[in-house]
């Protein structure tokens, strides 16, 4: 029992020895009655798998509950007390099939399973087999587990749609064993557990041979993309699935083979089990969070120049999905007479007070920039922008491996990227040409924001509009440079 989590813990006493009802012991955690079934039934699998490993037969479940109940007991009257039914640990045939989905590899058909509800909540409904594409050619995935006999499976759940934020949570571990490392990367936080150790850091992971990763949403042209200019690069088999509360399951063998994913739509996916920062009672924790981080967000500034022109702006940057959004992501960028604002709500660019803005779709400007929120470490994220304009780009580790320098070739001007990989932010980015330095944008990040001015004030919506205009994802940088923009 002590090796178990504590909401595993938590659930079986509440309800083998408390004997509260499935609805009460929802109630007392804050969640439904059918996210309650599921936990109970994952803490009855828990308990078993232990009770396995030291030697007990598959029918002991019961005995040990009871046995426990009267070892623990505050007094022998007490003890003699303590039953545990049958009916008791039976969770009903729904959570059964929710727990038998979330457990496997393969996608499970359920028919009716989109018209199955519990209480206001609607229980997950499982896509069908048809939206999943056959399987890339060869990869070479990169295990981010200790063990190279290592399984692995991951976790993808995107509120609001792939491309809109993303919650990940992976676990490697030996075959048939427990698991040897475990990464959350959730509404608030990063995790790494790993030898009984947690692990919360400023970074979220990213492959220490500096492979690219790709997700199961992925163009197929980005992917085959990059794995032609970083051979060896992770890739998943492929879903078309879109929309909200999606959770993508996948996952490869000790063989380095790719498992079939599964998709299902999960309305409160971030609340179940393989979501909770729920980790054993023993687990030794060591914060690796610095201020910004633990506020979850900060201001920065930018300074520099490009093609002789000074370049100044200020912004906010959400470190996480929950602080995206509670106040969103924005900057305002001035470069000589030219003006650059995005809000994630509005984009624009304007020359002079007086003449109309050029609008472009929100997010525009973040683009080629490290945008932690979205769930992907920020050597990644500029990377697959670098990848989504078929730019091609190299990766290699400065000297002490505290920084990452990431080269990207825009046929003409390249960009050279320096990335602090501990703090998860960009340093600073340089513009060169054959004929050597045309620019340079040094990154600062405030730690603290007490008494800051209105440098930091979001910017406003301007009322002259134009229509909006093709969204040049990471080549702003490079019109930016040319003076094209």
């Amino acid at each position: 029992m002590k090796k178990l989590r504590v909401r595993h813990k938590a659930v079986l006493v509440m309800r083998c020895y408390d004997g509260m009802t499935h609805s009460e012991i929802a109630e007392s955690l804050g969640c439904s009655e059918f996210s309650t079934r599921m936990l109970f039934l994952r803490a009855k699998r828990a308990l078993q798998r232990e009770l396995s490993r030291n030697g007990f037969a598959k029918g002991s479940l019961l005995t040990a509950l009871v046995l426990f109940g009267k070892m623990t007991a505050p007094s022998k009257a007490a003890a003699a007390q303590v039953s545990v039914t049958t009916a008791a640990i039976k969770v009903g045939l729904l959570a059964e099939v929710a727990v038998l989905a979330t457990s496997k590899t393969t996608i499970v058909s359920l028919t009716a399973a989109g018209a199955l509800t519990a209480g206001t909540i609607v229980a997950p409904a499982v896509l069908p087999k048809q939206n999943v594409n056959p399987l890339m050619t060869n990869a070479a995935p990169v295990s981010f587990g200790i063990n190279s006999d290592a399984t692995e499976r991951h976790w993808y759940f995107y509120p609001e749609g792939p491309g809109r934020g993303m919650v990940l949570r992976a676990k490697s571990g030996p075959v048939g064993g427990e698991s040897a490392r475990e990464i959350l990367q959730d509404k608030w936080s990063n995790y790494d557990y790993q030898d009984n150790t947690l692990y919360i850091n400023n970074h979220r992971m990213w492959a220490a041979d500096l492979s690219v990763p790709t997700l199961a949403t992925d163009d197929p042209a980005m992917t085959d993309f990059l794995r032609e200019v970083v051979p060896g690069t992770r890739v998943f088999e492929r879903v078309n699935a879109r929309g909200t509360d999606l959770l993508v399951v996948a996952s490869r063998n000790s063989d380095e083979e790719n498992k079939r994913p599964w998709v299902m739509r999960h309305q409160n996916a971030l609340y179940e089990d393989y979501f909770l920062p729920d980790w054993p009672t023993t687990t030794v924790v060591v914060d690796n969070r610095d201020a910004m981080h633990k506020r979850g967000w900060t201001y920065f500034r930018i300074r520099g120049q490009v093609n002789g022109q000074e370049v100044f702006g200020s912004g906010r940057i959400p470190f996480f999905y929950q602080a995206f959004k509670d106040d969103g992501a924005w900057m305002k960028l001035q470069v000589g007479s030219l003006t650059i604002v995005d809000t994630y709500r509005d984009a624009h660019v304007s020359r002079a007070q007086s003449e109309p803005h050029g609008t472009y779709r929100p997010g525009s400007f973040f683009k080629g920039l490290g945008r932690p929120w979205m769930g992907l470490h920020t050597i990644d994220t500029v990377r697959r922008d670098a990848a989504a304009k078929g730019i091609w780009f190299k990766s290699e580790y400065l000297p002490g491996k505290e920084f990452a320098q990431v080269e990207l070739d825009c046929e003409g001007v390249r960009l050279v990227y320096k990335i602090d990989l501990k703090t998860d932010v960009i340093d600073e980015i340089t513009f060169l040409t054959d004929n050597g330095e045309i620019g340079n944008l040094e990154f600062s990040y405030l730690q603290s924001i007490e008494g800051v001015g209105r440098e930091f004030a979001r910017p406003t919506r301007p009322e002259q509009r134009t229509a909006t205009r093709d969204n040049p994802g990471l080549l702003w940088l490079l019109q930016l440079a040319e003076g094209t923009i």
